[in-house]
């Protein structure tokens, strides 16, 4: 399978207009998924604005609760915040 390679701001990006994250401007840079008033998941990115290396990008990955085939839906367009809210609350039940 093919490296993914992703940009920080490109991550953040997707999290914030596809998934209506809302990242906090001090300390952490962290967002949480929030659904019907429950928190589904947290995702936490680094500060600076470089490519995400392969570990960061495999623990953003698990952050979200997603796969690898759906967050690279969910970054080039296919995917959106219904596919992951499904998956998630599948999961839980």
């Amino acid at each position: 399978m093919a490296r993914m390679v992703y940009k920080i701001p490109d991550v953040r990006r997707m999290c914030e207009t596809k998934l209506s994250m809302k990242f906090r401007t001090e300390g952490e840079s962290n967002a949480w998924l929030i659904e019907g008033g429950r928190k589904l998941a947290r995702v936490t990115l680094p500060h600076h604005r470089e490519e995400l290396k392969r570990g960061t990008l495999g623990s953003v990955i698990r952050q979200l609760g997603a796969d690898r085939q759906l967050f690279q839906g969910l970054m080039n367009c296919p995917s959106g915040r219904a596919d992951l809210v499904a998956r998630l609350l599948a999961e839980e039940g």
